[in-house]
């Protein structure tokens, strides 16, 4: 077998003088070769191309859920050939030391690169990019407004945490409807269970507008 980590570069360009039209192209190399060969534009290919989405604002309160989702259906119609060859590895021929052989060539992603723009819609981050966002990395606690500050003691964000705002963003109103019923005084009681869906709601709208951060 041979190992030939992919790196992917994802950052959206124009396609015209004025830049009305743009086009996000995905490109992959490997890291196999060398460091000069991957800065050459030849060691690159296309995986594909994510078109322009409907313009809406992402900066305001009214984070385009729909729109982000689209993005990602998009990139995951790029990724289905890639995701083909990790599951069935392709064979490939190498040469060393004048010798010709037949590897097996896993294909893991070691890193995905691109501008903070693409770098937060791929992470469903809130886009900031004039500055003001909560956190200017997703493992810490740490402000732009402290990000110079060589003193300051960096807070470890909490991966249960994350895990219990993501689990209340997802919930549906079904699942809403069952906890109103199981924490209500009286099943029958559809004022008390209607109060109970209105917290949780407002609870799951917060908790969406916390992750975008």
């Amino acid at each position: 077998e041979i190992m030939l980590p992919l790196i992917l570069y994802m950052d959206k360009t124009g396609t015209d003088a004025l830049q009305r039209y743009s086009l996000e192209p995905v490109l992959f190399t490997t890291a196999a070769i060398p460091r000069e060969a991957r800065e050459k534009d030849g060691s690159w290919r296309h995986l594909g191309f994510i078109p322009p989405l409907a313009k809406s604002d992402q900066n305001n309160d009214t984070y385009d859920q729909k729109q982000l989702q689209l993005y990602h259906d998009f990139l995951a119609v790029l990724l289905e050939d890639l995701i083909s060859a990790q599951k069935n590895p392709p064979i490939v021929t190498i040469e060393r030391d004048g010798i010709k052989m037949e590897l097996i060539a896993r294909l893991p992603v070691m890193i995905v690169m691109g501008d903070q723009k693409s770098q937060d819609t791929l992470c469903g981050r809130k886009h900031a990019n004039s500055g003001g966002a909560g956190r200017v990395h997703r493992s810490c606690m740490c402000s732009y407004i402290t990000v110079d500050d060589a003193a300051h003691q960096c807070v470890d964000v909490c991966s249960q945490t994350i895990k219990s705002l993501v689990e209340s963003a997802l919930t549906s109103p079904d699942e809403f409807i069952k906890i109103a019923n199981e924490y209500s005084s009286n099943s029958g009681n559809t004022t008390e269970n209607k109060i109970i869906e209105n917290y949780l709601r407002r609870q799951q709208q917060m908790n969406a507008q916390i992750l975008q951060y």
